[in-house]
């Protein structure tokens, strides 16, 4: 999901009331979220590798990130099997290179049973003989069970459907809810790593063009709670365009719904006091809100593919506040810090961060530092997945006479001499693109810029590494050592 369709991030959408709220009534030290975190490209695949193992992904779709053995050792899976804590992953779509990340156990509603009901006559069940529901398109009704059908047990529940899948990719994430209860049940008192990855919000949203019997609607949203999911800003393109947004806008308030039955899981256990409660996004999606190349995801490098959330409560919160982390907190970060942040919280080490350097290429745009110990980056890296030579740097700029606060600027390059310039602190959707304003020597200091990250990206996964070094002691970590008290204000300034 993206971070401009969500309540936290913009105040034009409406659409997850329960973790807004969840947020907003967290004390400092029991919540907290980034203020700017982009994925390094608007795929799933790519989003996950970098999440979960700190590092900057392969360029385009290619994916040889998940055949790197070396590299794998180091994700975040990996390293928790070395120290003793079982990890998990589910997912309700069908999984493949997941399991090269070395979860200890892998979960999808897809691949975990055989469906023989929906066979309705004999030829069908000669041709589809305990075929899996996975392996081929269907189509057709998928009637929710009755009430609270969720908190059934798994194999009762995936009996009683019939053949279809909510999106092309999966069957509703609802239905993993009744696994993610029996595993949390099962570990008892133990450390555990849970990695759920939500699919329904994936284009397209609702069961879009899998038939007009297709019940496209989260089956726990009544018809007020759905209406609520709304967005001031309007796509400036089609119609298509328009109705889509408000699918997806439905399918984030589903969202927040699972968030909820999750929460619930974790409470009904007794394990909320002890259990940390991450919410990341891999990706957003393009509606045409501001330019018509901006649809879906993958082929553009705007915040509304890019910009993604990331909301943390339990004892992870409370580890950043022990240096004064503020509970919104600031900087411009990239998914490969998602990894480290992960282990840090479980009291493991994964690698020494960085150097925090504006130069590029530097370590900082191939391996991510975390949150919790690092000071906030003032830059960020992303690209686009269908073009090698798509690449988008978000940076914080001083201003020319060097008074004032530090501008936050976007640069895109679509290839060749081609560059858009966007102030995103105060044009969120980037509507005015103000390269014109650039000076030339500016202008090519920046393309220079963006090419020599490319290429270091190309190198780092052709040849070899970028030297890393330890990093410096956070800013807020200073100020507390100093005044252990607070400030006049309470606070580091």
């Amino acid at each position: 999901m993206g971070a401009l369709y969500t309540d936290l991030y913009n105040p034009d959408a409406r659409t997850m009331p329960f973790v807004s709220g969840l947020f907003n009534s967290a004390t400092p030290g029991d919540a907290f979220l980034l203020e700017r975190l982009y994925a390094t490209e608007a795929n799933t695949m790519h989003s996950l590798f970098a999440s979960l193992c700190g590092m900057r992904p392969h360029l385009g779709m290619d994916k040889p990130d998940y055949s790197d053995k070396q590299r794998l050792a180091r994700c975040v899976p990996a390293e928790l099997r070395a120290a003793g804590i079982h990890s998990a992953f589910y997912t309700t779509s069908n999984v493949g290179d997941q399991t090269k990340l070395g979860f200890e156990e892998v979960w999808s509603s897809m691949e975990d049973y055989t469906v023989g009901d929906w066979r309705r006559s004999a030829a069908d069940f000669q041709k589809y003989p305990g075929e899996r529901i996975g392996d081929r398109k269907v189509t057709g009704v998928v009637p929710w069970p009755a009430g609270e059908w969720w908190r059934h047990n798994t194999s009762e529940l995936l009996r009683g459907r019939t053949a279809g899948r909510y999106n092309w990719l999966a069957d509703h994430d609802f239905f993993g809810l009744p696994k993610v209860r029996d595993f949390v049940a099962a570990q008892g008192e133990r450390r555990f790593f849970l990695h759920l990855l939500t699919v329904s919000s994936h284009h397209p949203y609702g069961g879009e063009g899998l038939g007009s019997h297709f019940r496209g609607t989260c089956p726990s949203l009544s018809e007020r709670e759905s209406a609520y999911s709304t967005m001031a800003r309007k796509p400036a393109g089609t119609d298509g365009q328009a109705l889509m947004r408000a699918s997806y806008l439905r399918e984030l308030r589903c969202v927040d719904e699972y968030i909820k039955q999750v929460h619930g899981i974790l409470r009904r256990a007794g394990r909320l006091h002890d259990t940390s409660l991450v919410i990341v996004g891999d990706h957003g999606e393009g509606f045409e809100l501001a330019h018509e190349r901006d649809r879906v995801h993958g082929g553009t490098v705007y915040d509304t593919q890019v910009r993604v959330p990331f909301v943390a409560f339990g004892p992870i919160a409370m580890k950043g506040m022990e240096p004064g982390m503020p509970k919104r907190v600031p900087g411009v970060w990239s998914d490969t810090s998602i990894g480290p942040t992960l282990l840090e919280a479980l009291g493991l080490r994964h690698r020494d961060c960085p150097t925090l350097t504006a130069s590029v290429p530097g370590p900082l745009d191939v391996f991510g530092c975390s949150v919790l110990s690092s000071p906030p980056p003032r830059h960020a890296m992303v690209s686009c997945a269908f073009d090698s030579m798509c690449v988008g740097l978000v940076t914080q700029m001083d201003p020319a006479h060097g008074e004032g606060r530090p501008q936050l600027w976007k640069f895109a390059s679509f290839g060749e001499e081609r560059l858009e310039a966007y102030r995103l602190d105060a044009d969120p959707y980037e509507d005015n693109d103000r390269s014109v304003e650039l000076p030339e020597t500016e202008r090519k200091r920046v393309l220079h810029r963006m090419r020599a990250w490319l290429r270091a990206m190309h190198e780092f996964w052709s040849v070899g590494t970028i030297k890393r070094t330890a990093p410096p002691v956070p800013t807020w970590a200073i100020y507390w050592a100093k005044h252990p008290k607070g400030g006049a204000e309470g606070g580091p300034p």
